[in-house]
C-alpha cells in the first residue's frame, strides 16, 4: 500500500474540513430558520413553526385546556426521558414528513403509542371522571378520551 505524500494528506485534511465544516453550516442555517430551539420550550408557539398546525394551534387557543394545559401537557410523557424521547421521535417524523413526503397536504395519524401517551394524560388530570366504569354501553372498562369527546380540543 502507498504512502502519501505531505501535499496528498494536506489536500485529504481540507477536503475533509470542507465536507464536515459544510454539513456543520448547512445544518446550523437550517436549525435557525426552522427555529430549532423553540422545540425544546413547553410554548404552543413552537407547534405552529410548521404551517399544517396552525388549525391545531388555533382550536387549542380557543379551547378549554388552553389556561390549564400546553401541547407537552397532553401529548408528551410526563419523565424527563419520555418526553425528550418522543419529543425526539415525532420531531424526526415530521420533519421527515415535510421534507420527503410527496402527498400534499400532510396528514399526520397518531399511532398506538402516541394515542397512549393522550389517554395516560388524560387519566392523569381527569382521573376521577376516567377511571370510572363506562355506564353508557355497560361495559366495565374505564372511560377512555374519546368516548366522551370524539373530537379533541383542537
Amino acid at each position: 500500500m502507498r504512502q502519501l505524500g505531505t501535499e496528498q494528506k494536506v489536500l485529504l485534511i481540507l477536503a475533509s474540513l470542507f465536507v464536515v465544516g459544510w454539513f456543520i453550516g448547512s445544518g446550523s442555517v437550517t436549525f435557525y430558520e426552522a427555529k430549532g430551539l423553540s422545540y425544546m420550550s413547553n410554548s404552543p408557539e413552537a407547534c405552529i413553526n410548521c404551517h399544517s398546525m396552525n388549525q391545531v394551534y388555533d382550536k387549542w387557543s380557543h379551547g378549554g385546556h388552553r389556561h390549564v394545559a400546553t401541547c407537552n401537557d397532553c401529548h408528551t410523557p410526563h419523565n424527563f426521558i419520555g418526553k425528550w424521547t418522543t419529543k425526539a421521535i415525532n420531531g424526526f417524523n415530521h420533519s421527515k414528513a415535510f421534507t420527503l413526503d410527496k402527498e400534499l397536504p400532510i396528514v399526520f395519524e397518531a399511532k398506538e403509542s402516541t394515542k397512549k401517551i393522550a389517554q395516560d394524560n388524560c387519566i392523569r388530570c381527569h382521573d376521577s371522571i376516567a377511571s370510572h366504569p363506562a355506564g353508557l354501553d355497560n361495559k366495565q372498562e374505564p372511560l377512555r378520551c374519546l368516548s366522551c369527546h370524539p373530537n379533541p380540543a383542537h
